[in-house]
Parts: C-alpha cells; sequence; structure tokens
C-alpha cells in the first residue's frame, strides 16, 4: 500500500485486527514531489489508543525494511488481549492508532499515519 507522508496531519489509513492473530502491513512511503527523507535516520513511534488523546494501550512495531517501506506489526498475543465487542460496530472494538515519523539527530516529528481500529473477536475456544 503506498501512502503519502508530508503535510499537517499525515496520512490516514484504518486498520482492522482480528483478536489474536498478527497483524502485518506493509506501507510504502512517498513524499511530496521535491521532498527527500532517507528513513535510516528516523524512528517510527506509534500506538494504539481507545481514543484520541487517550493513554497508549500498546505500542505498535513500525520498522524500516526497504528503502521506502515501513512494516506496521502487532504480534498475536498483543492482539489476543485486546478487547471487542460483539459486532466490529460496538463501542468495545473501537480504538485509533497514530504513528510519528522523528528525525534521530535533531527530534524533528513528522506526521505520518493515523486512522481508526476496529477488532474483530476471537471466535477460537
Amino acid at each position: 500500500m503506498a501512502t503519502r507522508v508530508g503535510g499537517t496531519i499525515g496520512q490516514q489509513i484504518d486498520l482492522l485486527i482480528k483478536q489474536g492473530s498478527d497483524l502485518i502491513v506493509d506501507l510504502e512511503v512517498v513524499l511530496e514531489p521535491g521532498q527527500s527523507l532517507n528513513l535510516n535516520d528516523y524512528t517510527f513511534p506509534a500506538h494504539l489508543r481507545k481514543k484520541p488523546g487517550g493513554t497508549p494501550l500498546r505500542a505498535i512495531s513500525v520498522t524500516r525494511f526497504a528503502a521506502n517501506m515501513l512494516r506496521v506489526f502487532l504480534d498475536h498475543a498483543q492482539t489476543a488481549t485486546l478487547t471487542c465487542g460483539a459486532d466490529l460496530d460496538d463501542d468495545a472494538s473501537q480504538y485509533v492508532w497514530d504513528c510519528e515519523i522523528v528525525e534521530t539527530a535533531t527530534g524533528l516529528i513528522l506526521p505520518a499515519f493515523f486512522g481508526d481500529v476496529q477488532v474483530f473477536r476471537d471466535i477460537r475456544p
């Protein structure tokens, strides 16, 4: 999935997570024309929250795995402990996430990604 990074708020990417399964989303970072960004020089802090401005419930792993590619990852043990309702529309199944791109040398913070998250219940015994 290609996503344009830059601007003032980042790119909205909504996530659907199956409780108890690994979440893996690969993102190709595409910059505005004339911008350059060496992802080697940055970190990518990301968090899952119950609501905007809420306390982070989980740190989300975001790593660079190619020149302009990032991988968003939560393992099955992390998703297994997320609460959810009987349906995707239940309030218990609703979360939000965000990710920033932070320049290691200067601490400059760029908005990268944000979005709504829905957690679908695990039906295994």
